[in-house]
């Protein structure tokens, strides 16, 4: 059994592959590129701590606990932290 499983990780891979290259091949054929419409991952940063600049927030999400607690502080609105 233990002797197989280089063989069998092999057979796996190339079906991997293989599947790859078929999805590919049908997305092309639908006019599009892999890859093509992917979200990027992290978004830039829309909001900057006013104390610690490396403090940012994206506006993805709930708001962190360091933006309510400068804006409970300071009696500033949302749009004193923009990060333009």
């Amino acid at each position: 059994m233990i002797e197989a499983y280089p063989q069998i990780t092999a057979l796996l891979v190339a079906a991997k592959d293989a599947r790859r290259l078929q999805l590919e091949a049908e997305i092309k054929a639908l006019g599009f590129e892999p890859g093509e419409g992917k979200r990027p991952l992290s978004a830039a940063a829309r909001y900057r701590s006013l104390r610690n600049p490396t403090k940012t927030w994206a506006g993805r999400g709930a708001e962190p606990t360091w933006l309510r607690a400068e804006m409970a502080e300071s009696g500033k609105s949302l749009e004193a932290f923009w990060a333009a």
